[in-house]
């Protein structure tokens, strides 16, 4: 079954289910009244069209192929119905079940702390794996799906796949050459493939298939598809102004010392630096993850930032989800059930445990007196503490320098 949403004349909602009400809950979009929302909809025995002041909808009754137009009949895309094209796969979803005290076995990588459990697979719900297949223009080039470290500006042609992971950050939305967007609205794992046939996103888990398709006023409009987008999801935060500024970092420094050595180097030879990182192993030993610095290698941290920020400096520090067991936060997380199976991550899929992680690092690495720049914590789980007022009521050193004004 198909449902198409008018959010605006610029913003059209499909949603594909198996008859089932729309489910209107969303991992990412915040609203979907964005204002006029004047529509026409006409049918006879071979399509079924719809129609706003920026976009035209067909969907071909024998088929199930839908085109995306312009209302002047200018080509935007092709979803494919039929075998390989959209569909819907049942599936069972699959969780695993814990023992309250199961034991965990923990070894150390190049990339740190690992654990794992031994669970029992069980069945949690009935959900669907869906199925997409584009028609692109030859000519049209494709952007987006997130931050992916491979140098790819246009995708056609390419593969990707989309899951979160350290130096991969996948966002769902496709941009096209042609002035429009298509944002998949889910949270799970998908796999996008372009090649002669077209192209295909394969999402591994919905219980509907929601996707958005955001139009600008004509080909090569990024600015009125990414309005159409933030009317959608909301603004982007903007970040401290020292983030546009320059920011240095290595794995790893490794002492209060070295790191006001680092920033005193860089004022010698008159190098602007706004933002030092504090990389992983700020801990005390084999503690990992704990959100507190060792005293032997930062015996002083007020004067670290005191030293710091009277140079225009900010600190940048990297914390962890994953524990040691012999950490002192972890005891606190595992106390109160706010770790994952392995016994080791934080959960982050309960509030209670995200607000105890943040009152953790505030009362440790990041209390407020220390005026951080921002937080950048680590691998399975991302996040950002903003900390307002001096970041945000300066230029970045190197953005003065650029506009002529020396700082000292």
């Amino acid at each position: 079954m198909l449902t198409l949403e008018v959010c605006s004349p610029t913003v059209v909602r499909l949603v594909v289910n198996h008859g089932e009400p729309v489910d209107d809950r969303s991992w990412s979009i915040l609203t979907r009244d964005l204002g006029a929302r004047a529509w026409h909809m006409s049918y006879d025995d071979e399509a079924v069209v719809l129609t706003t002041s920026a976009v035209r909808v067909e969907v071909d009754r024998a088929s199930g192929d839908i085109e995306w137009r312009r209302p002047d009949g200018g080509r935007l895309f092709d979803l494919r119905n039929g075998p390989g094209g959209r569909r819907l796969v049942p599936k069972d979803v699959l969780r695993t079940r814990f023992a309250p005290h199961a034991d965990a076995t923990v070894r150390m990588s190049a990339d740190g702390i690992r654990s794992s459990a031994d669970g029992k697979a069980v069945v949690d719900r009935h959900a669907f794996a869906a199925h997409l297949r584009f028609g692109w223009a030859p000519d049209e080039s494709l952007h987006g799906l997130g931050q992916h470290d491979d140098g790819l500006l246009d995708l056609r042609g390419t593969s990707q796949y989309l899951y979160q992971q350290n130096t991969k950050i996948s966002v769902p939305v496709l941009v096209s050459s042609y002035g429009y967007a298509v944002v998949v609205d889910s949270g799970s794992a998908m796999a996008f493939a372009d090649d002669a046939d077209g192209g295909r996103l394969d999402v591994d888990t919905v219980d509907q298939l929601d996707l958005y398709v955001v139009v600008g006023a004509e080909p090569g409009d990024y600015p009125g598809v990414l309005a159409g987008l933030t009317a959608l999801a909301g603004p982007a935060p903007i970040p401290p102004k020292a983030i546009f500024g320059y920011v240095q970092s290595k794995e790893r420094y490794g002492s209060q010392a070295e790191l006001v050595d680092v920033a005193e180097e860089f004022a010698r030879r008159g190098i602007p630096l706004d933002v030092l990182v504090l990389d992983w192993q700020s801990w005390t030993g084999e503690l990992w993850g704990q959100k507190t610095l060792d005293p032997d290698r930062f015996p002083d941290p007020d004067a670290l930032m005191n030293t710091l920020h009277a140079d225009g400096t900010h600190l940048m520090v990297s914390i962890w989800p994953t524990l040691n067991k012999d950490a002192p936060d972890h005891a606190e997380l595992e106390a109160h059930g706010y770790l994952l199976g392995n016994r080791a991550t934080y959960d982050p899929f309960q509030p209670g445990a995200r607000s105890l992680y943040w009152r953790q690092a505030a009362a440790g690495a990041v209390p407020a007196r220390y005026r951080l720049l921002v937080v950048r914590l680590q691998r399975a789980v991302r996040g950002r503490l903003d900390r307002r007022g001096q970041a945000h009521g300066r230029r970045s050193r190197s953005a003065q320098r650029r506009r002529g004004t020396e700082v000292r």
